[in-house]
């Protein structure tokens, strides 16, 4: 396989391009004056009556219906792409640990309408996204909100 040497070139290569894209991102969002940080689930939830929660367990996730975060809209773009220096160490272990095969844990997800939210497993999704991963386990709460509102939103279950 790799040497760890080659691991770590490998990995800083693969985290400048993901640098260079968030780069990118924020200049043309810039441009096209559009918003390029992470939707708040705390945004959605203000606009939405809630009636609970309930969990849908281990399941996989298509990585393009994630579109927010529950804490972390400073860290990662829209894209997930990482946005700050602070991001590289935790981002180089995921991928290090997926080039060599180590099993990851599954990410943590809220789930209003067909959209998901992260808890948990920020960097993983990041990673996943930047190396073309279609799908992710992760384990998922739904939260309980009319249709009518969620389709108001955009994000109405399918």
């Amino acid at each position: 396989m790799y040497s760890p040497l080659q691991l770590h070139q490998i990995a800083m290569i693969e985290y400048e391009r993901a640098q260079t894209q968030a780069s990118r991102g924020r200049l043309v969002a810039m441009l096209l004056r559009k918003r390029n940080h992470l939707l708040s689930l705390d945004t959605i939830l203000n606009c939405l009556t809630t009636h609970g929660q309930h969990s849908l367990g281990l399941m996989t996730v298509a990585v393009d219906k994630i579109v927010g975060t529950v804490s972390r809209n400073q860290d990662f773009d829209r894209n997930f792409m990482p946005l700050r220096a602070v991001t590289m160490e935790r981002w180089l272990r995921i991928l290090k640990a997926r080039l060599k095969n180590e099993y990851l844990p599954p990410v943590e997800l809220r789930k209003v309408g067909n959209a998901y939210f992260v808890v948990d497993g920020h960097h993983r999704i990041s990673v996943a996204r930047e190396q073309g991963q279609a799908f992710i386990d992760a384990y998922v709460t739904e939260l309980d909100a009319p249709e009518e509102e969620l389709r108001k939103l955009g994000i109405a279950g399918i």
